[in-house]
């Protein structure tokens, strides 16, 4: 037997024993699914029958027609999309764009990749990004469309660097970017080192893919006429395509092993090697391949000087040439015709939401003019009680000041007539006829009758003092100052009264109020020798300071009625009260009120 015929069966071999493992591979994937298919309806089992259907079409479409793998491609895009698994629904998308391909459907196929894209983006998920970019740059390299295909592929190199997920992606477009360098750039040098890079990854990563990298290899070799070393590359490519059964890719690979053998002027081997891909285009229903087929023996004919069996070849090259187009228009034109056909369903939804948008517009503006009318009538009911709570408050001022003229006006009238009528009884008495210890309780009882007499005389002028309401508080709180400074032995110190504001008559009355009883506090308890009242303000607040040089924090503060008054007011006006030790000794009261209403200063009253 001679050697050629030995390698001829034994490549048949070879072939018949990937086919039947590859029937067998088919054929698990198939019962892995009717397993799936019988198990009661889960997430997981949705999930995974999903995947299996999309791993199913890898292999159903290397057999049979791209067609026959629609149908599980839908099943898979409705589960993913049903559970709303996101990378289900991608997954299904990249498969079908796959066969598409496979089938040379290109137009179709960059339809799907596109939406594939757009989703991959809104997701954000780089590793679908990556591989739909290499399938559009694919499609468009197979419409030799390179000026859309090679940004597509340069975007998925960047995408790819340093992505462990994307090394296979990157190596597939890495030899196919370096082919259209090749022939758009005319640098088969550059597609050489580009495809040895994806070479040295698919070594390391999937040497299934490897007869697809010398196939593309041995182009740039050619291109570079290194014959030899391309025929050796196109050698270990059929290899691996028979290994992997990867035949559907045979027709490309004997296309271009012909285009070597006429590139090197080996024109009986060319029309061999084209004679061998007619049939095998034939057997697998590529017209591409037939129609490259037919170049070759159209180029070598001529080029041996056959020229009528040229012609003839060159016919048929031509009439599959029309077809092709033919049948790529048919399928632009189906698949412009599927884009209107899903435009217009996106423009009815996008009416019907239109109108749902309209009506939750009236229904937010019916809700808006109710919130308005609610809160006008809040707004016109908090005025309605802010006015009643100050004719309130003013009432209580009143009845306050009226309470207070009536007490002032009892303990003057009444408990001070009965002192001065106690203490005129008492110089009646002859205290000549009284024994020394008689003259001791008589001079004393007399002290404390005075002294009573003129406190009750100073609280009942101070409870409520009459220029108050007629000068306003600096010229009330200048004139308690003078008279504590007359009658007591303390030292008091006012200051910053001068530029005062006048107030509402609330306000002077609580803080004149305040100050009184903190200083009758220091000239009880404090046991000082000096106290000071110090006035500051901004136009949002009113600062008052009460200290004294005296015993102290711990012998003043006390719970008693005084102070609980003093906290008592301060609240009432919405302010603050400190309590602090001096350094110096003594203690320090601070007082911040704010002025929310309008006042004037005291010279403008």
């Amino acid at each position: 037997m001679k050697p050629t015929h030995l390698l001829y069966v034994l490549l048949v071999l070879t072939i018949r024993y990937v086919s039947a493992q590859n029937q067998t591979v088919i054929g698990a994937k198939w019962k892995a699914i009717q397993q799936l298919e019988a198990q009661p309806t889960t997430y997981t089992r949705d999930t995974l029958l999903a995947r299996a259907y999309a791993d199913f079409v890898l292999e159903l479409v290397k057999k049979e027609p791209v067609d026959s793998s629609r149908v599980y491609l839908e099943k898979a895009y409705q589960l993913a999309e049903q559970r709303e698994w996101k990378a289900g629904v991608l997954l299904a998308l990249i498969r079908k764009a796959s066969c598409l391909n496979i089938g040379n459907r290109h137009y179709e196929a960059i339809r799907v990749g596109l939406k594939g894209l757009k989703l991959a983006e809104k997701q954000n998920d780089v590793y679908y990004k990556g591989v739909f970019h290499r399938s559009l740059g694919n499609n468009y390299d197979m419409l030799d469309n390179y000026d859309r295909a090679i940004p597509h592929y340069e975007t998925c190199l960047r995408l790819s660097d340093h992505v462990p997920a994307l090394q296979l992606t990157r190596a597939h477009v890495l030899v196919e970017l370096g082919d259209a360098y090749r022939l758009t750039r005319k640098r088969p040098d550059r597609a050489k080192a580009m495809i040895e890079q994806a070479i040295a990854i698919y070594q390391q990563k999937d040497t299934a893919a490897l007869g697809y990298a010398y196939d593309y290899y041995g182009q740039a070799l050619t291109d570079l006429k290194l014959f030899r070393e391309a025929e050796q590359s196109f050698t270990r490519s059929a290899g691996y395509y028979h290994k992997t059964g990867k035949e559907y890719l045979m027709p490309e690979l004997l296309l271009h092993e012909a285009e070597l053998f006429v590139a090197a002027k080996q024109y009986d081997r060319a029309m061999a090697k084209a004679k061998e891909c007619l049939a095998y285009s034939q057997q697998k229903e590529s017209l591409y391949g037939q129609r490259g087929a037919y170049w070759v023996l159209y180029e070598a004919q001529k080029a041996t000087g056959h020229m009528a069996q040229a012609l003839a070849n060159h016919e048929w090259f031509v009439k599959l040439n029309d077809a092709i187009n033919e049948d790529n228009n048919n399928h632009r034109f189906q698949s412009v015709r599927a884009e209107y056909e899903l435009q217009t369903q996106a423009d009815q939804i996008a009416q019907l939401t239109i109108e749902k948008q309209r009506q939750i517009q009236r229904f937010l503006l019916i809700g808006l003019v109710i919130l308005v009318i609610l809160s006008s009538y809040i707004f016109y009911n908090n005025r309605q009680l802010r006015q009643k709570n100050r004719a309130i408050t003013a009432a209580l001022v009143r009845g306050q000041t009226i309470e207070r003229q009536r007490v002032a006006a009892d303990l003057h009238d009444n408990l001070g007539a009965t002192l001065s009528a106690l203490r005129w009884n008492l110089e009646a008495m002859d205290k000549s006829k009284l024994s020394p210890v008689e003259q001791s309780v008589y001079t004393t009882i007399s002290q404390q009758i005075n002294q009573a007499y003129t406190d009750v005389r100073l609280l009942s002028h101070n409870l409520l003092p009459d220029e108050l309401a007629k000068e306003g508080l600096r010229v009330a709180l200048q004139k308690l100052i003078g008279k504590l400074n007359r009658n007591t032995s303390v030292r008091f110190l006012l200051e910053g009264t001068n530029t005062l504001p006048r107030m509402n008559m609330q306000t002077e009355f609580e803080v004149y109020s305040i100050c009184l009883e903190l200083l009758t506090n220091v000239c009880k308890h404090a046991q000082a020798t000096e106290a000071y009242v110090t006035f500051s303000h901004t136009k949002e607040r009113l600062s008052l300071t009460v200290g004294d040089n005296g015993t102290g924090f711990n012998e003043q503060r006390t719970e008693g009625r005084g102070l609980q008054n003093v906290a008592a007011r301060v609240d009432t006006l919405g302010g603050t009260w400190t309590v602090e030790s001096n350094r110096t000794g003594g203690m320090q009261n601070e007082i911040i009120i704010p002025l929310t209403t309008p006042v004037h200063t005291a010279w403008q009253t």
